[in-house]
């Protein structure tokens, strides 16, 4: 599958390590937040600290991008440890510290590792997760060629990731591995409507009131249908995904037009049971 991209704010960390008779520090600094193009991911420098205390790297969570859960724990605490597991008098130190940040399912690229006045510096690009898909015990936190970047375990998802969650037909998807690749259709054609989502910011500019979204049929013709769920108990009828076989009724533009006309009205679509997002205007058609 073809990477499907988005234009968006990222989040380049940048850290600093210095020896000193107390311990080591690693220091972040703060800059404003940079539009990158053709690009899922979180650039701009944030700045915090993470010090060293007998021996063991603590690292403060406000380092990282804010739609990041503060009580996530995932792969990301590998982070923290690259700079005790690289010794940094070798003398190929600044290959083993990005050797190290790349080996992290959440590092994209690694921009600079460097060293100067104050010590040594490494920023790196960290992937956004675009969906999450509900599985045994959690769910997958996948990018945007559905690709699992990490699980978030529990039974409901953390609103601070401001992802809509997909519901699968089966109810049993375990917990996959990091790196994982999602080959059914049915995350395929998931992923070309999430991506509709994101390349004209919803999920940003609407945080919260797209929950979830799931496949049906209807039993009349072969193929996926989709809908979304609203905050508000209504049923939003996508039709057929971009990536789907079959005819649609109606083309992506202008489903995500009506989209953006519903979500505007906010709770005046409360009590419309369904509405169909694949004709000219958004249409009441009560719940299929």
């Amino acid at each position: 599958m073809s990477r499907r991209t988005i234009d968006d704010l990222g989040t380049e960390v940048e850290a600093g390590v210095r020896g000193d008779r107390a311990g080591l520090v690693v220091l972040i600094s703060v800059v404003a937040l940079a539009i990158v193009a053709s690009s899922l991911w979180m650039e701009g420098r944030v700045a915090e600290r993470l010090q060293i205390t007998e021996g063991e790297w603590g690292f403060d969570a406000r380092a990282l991008p804010s739609w990041i859960p503060p009580s996530f724990e995932g792969a990301l605490a590998s982070i923290e440890r690259v700079p005790e597991d690289v010794p940094l008098r070798s003398a190929n130190w600044r290959r083993r510290v990005a050797i190290a940040l790349k080996a992290n399912p959440w590092v994209e690229s690694v921009q600079s590792v460097d060293r100067n006045e104050g010590g040594v510096t490494f920023s790196a690009r960290i992937l956004r997760p675009v969906v999450a898909v509900r599985a045994s015990g959690g769910f997958l936190l996948l990018d945007s060629t559905a690709r699992v970047i990490d699980t978030a375990l529990g039974r409901d998802l953390d609103p601070a990731w401001q992802i809509p969650v997909y519901l699968p037909q089966r109810s049993d998807i375990p917990l996959l591995e990091s790196g994982t690749l999602l080959t059914a259709s049915e995350f395929d054609e998931c992923l070309a409507i999430v991506m509709e989502l994101w390349n004209v910011r919803i999920p940003e500019r609407y945080p919260g009131q797209l929950p979830s979204l799931e496949s049906y049929s209807d039993g009349r013709s072969p193929g996926l249908l989709w809908r979304f769920h609203t905050l508000h108990g209504v049923h939003l009828y996508w039709g057929r995904s971009p990536s789907s076989k079959q005819v649609s009724l109606q083309s992506a533009h202008q489903k995500i037009r009506n989209l953006e006309e519903v979500l505007e009205r906010g709770d005046s679509i409360r009590g419309a049971g369904g509405i169909s997002l694949y004709h000219d205007e958004p249409t009441v058609v009560g719940k299929e």
